[in-house]
């Protein structure tokens, strides 16, 4: 019973430590000029996550789309200021819309789900980015359900 009580502390100290070890790579999202459509690619594995840099204006419409390669991938989104993320895709799907945004830094961060990270898995994604004050942006999230 003892060394039952020590593994299961010493699996709890070692899942603590892997966190401290995660790397959270922040880049900022840049778009072409005249264009309202970025698209970033990459790579998570373990704890580790990518955070998108995205500044709107005021009134802009925001659109981000994570398009994972399995579903360990997810996804978060802060709105400027915000200390908790706005959107979580484990409850609501795979596409932040924010029509009307605040002026400011919003925040996508790709991660991999709990249980994938604790498995070391690996995920590819693609994350598509719309900003823009066009009604064009609108009706294409209208086409897909938002």
């Amino acid at each position: 019973m003892q060394c039952l009580a020590v593994g299961s502390a010493m699996m709890l100290m070692m899942e603590a430590l892997s966190h401290i070890s995660a790397t959270v790579r922040i880049e900022a999202v840049h778009f072409l000029q005249g264009e309202t459509a970025a698209t970033v690619s990459g790579e998570v594995s373990g704890y580790d996550s990518v955070r998108y840099v995205i500044g709107a204006g005021a009134r802009q419409t925001i659109s981000v789309r994570l398009v994972p390669g399995s579903e360990s991938c997810a996804l978060r989104v802060w709105t400027p200021g915000a200390d908790e993320p706005d959107f979580a895709d484990a409850m609501t799907g795979n596409d932040y819309l924010a029509r009307h945004a605040r002026p400011g830094v919003y925040t996508a961060q790709v991660h991999l789900t709990r249980a994938a990270a604790r498995r070391g898995d690996t995920c590819a994604y693609r994350v598509n980015i719309e900003l823009t004050g066009n009604a064009d942006v609108l009706e294409k999230a209208r086409r897909r359900g938002l």
